[in-house]
This record gives structure tokens, C-alpha cells and sequence, in this order.
């Protein structure tokens, strides 16, 4: 599996981890859908950017020769 595929797999499961949280959350009343729209909105780029450092930590060690 080279590293493209994992980012995408890890990237695909989070979208489906939190939308089916805020599907949840909204089936039994506890938060309207706009209010997890702007959470989700202010934490997307946050974990995106966060994710994309870690990979690439990890690609420096893995080929400390590559460009990254």
C-alpha cells in the first residue's frame, strides 16, 4: 500500500467517523446540523493540516533522502 492510498484511507474514515456522529447527534436532538456544520468547518482544517505534519515526519524518517 503505498502512502497516497493510506492518506486517503485515513482521510475517507474520519469524514465517515464525523458524519455519522453528527447524523446521531442530530437524530436524537442533542445538535442542529448548522452548529455542527461550523464545527466541522473550524475543525476540518485543523486536523487536515495536522495529519498532513505527521505523514510527512514520517516520511523524513522513512527517506531521509527525498525531497518530501
Amino acid at each position: 500500500m503505498s502512502g497516497d492510498v493510506l492518506v486517503w484511507f485515513i482521510l475517507l474514515l474520519l469524514i465517515l467517523f464525523f458524519d455519522g456522529t453528527v447524523i446521531h447527534l442530530h437524530m436524537i436532538n442533542k445538535m442542529p446540523l448548522w452548529i455542527s456544520g461550523i464545527i466541522m468547518a473550524i475543525l476540518v482544517p485543523v486536523l487536515g493540516f495536522s495529519i498532513g505534519a505527521i505523514f510527512l515526519k514520517i516520511s523524513r524518517v522513512v527517506d531521509s533522502s527525498g525531497t518530501h
